[in-house]
């Protein structure tokens, strides 16, 4: 077992600590995304996080063999050096689209921060597909997979994301309010190329409109008629399944009266 102190020693958060620690909780949501999906050709490695005294591990099972040359898609280095799914064994490049197309992920163009070269990839472009032997792929460094909603603080795009529940069901969302009906997970992030960086941005500007516009006012209706889930063990998955942020509480609770 390898443990990784969720701390922010390489300054991708501007030095918070507690930004990693979320981040973590950001990757173990994302691996149980793709455990639970059971998409054939992907798998994960056994992990959990580990909370004591105010700080997180992750600790996850050593996977034997693992190297840059085992690296068939994404970027283990911030994306100086990025390997595009086009380039990847079929097997393996069908695999990423088939889970992408599941959570409605959009392929996109991101660019190396080195060479400026473009590459095509349907996950963040830092989420690692390592292969090993015949078509066994494992996803590593999840914690960006889920795309970001409209951030308003810096650092936001890195640790505030869609609930999986609503990707899963954005194609049928999108049929029915003329939403986008895909998003890019590197929406917001650095990665994009500014041939299509706006588009991505106003895309997931329009799903976030419609998260806490939509979803709120249909929780609230829910939530009302349904009050056993006011309860606070209850509530969480709660708004889980229908696709709701806990952090939205406040906006939920602000749209509720206060005579109801």
């Amino acid at each position: 077992i390898i443990f990784k102190f969720a701390r922010d020693w390489k300054n991708l958060y501007g030095g918070h600590d507690d930004l990693a620690a979320k981040a973590a909780d950001k990757e173990l949501l994302a691996l149980q995304i793709v455990a639970g999906e059971r998409q054939e050709g992907l798998s994960v490695p056994l992990t959990c996080l580990i909370d004591f005294l105010g700080f997180r591990l992750v600790a996850s099972a050593v996977i034997a063999r693992l190297s840059k040359d085992s690296l068939v898609s994404g970027s283990s280095d911030c994306g100086r050096t990025i390997r595009s799914e086009e380039c990847a064994p079929s097997e393996t490049r069908d695999a990423i689209r088939k889970f992408a197309k599941k959570l409605n992920l959009r392929p996109h163009y991101v660019s190396s921060s080195t060479s400026g070269e473009m590459y095509l990839v349907s996950l963040a472009a830092d989420v690692e597909i390592h292969r090993f032997g015949q078509n066994r792929n494992v996803l590593l460094d999840a914690a960006r997979l889920l795309p970001p909603t409209t951030p308003i603080r810096k650092f936001d795009q890195l640790i505030k994301q869609f609930r999986p529940e609503l990707m899963l069901n954005l194609r049928n969302i999108a049929k029915e309010k003329g939403l986008p009906s895909s998003l890019s997970s590197d929406a917001y992030s650095g990665f994009s190329t500014t041939r299509d960086a706006a588009q991505l941005n106003r895309d997931v500007d329009a799903v976030t409109k419609y998260l806490c516009e939509d979803v709120v006012s249909k929780v609230r209706h829910d939530l009302i008629s349904q009050r056993k889930f006011w309860k606070s063990k209850l509530l969480p998955e709660f708004l889980h399944r229908r696709g709701l942020n806990l952090r939205y509480l406040g906006l939920l609770r602000a749209s509720i009266k206060p005579s109801t």
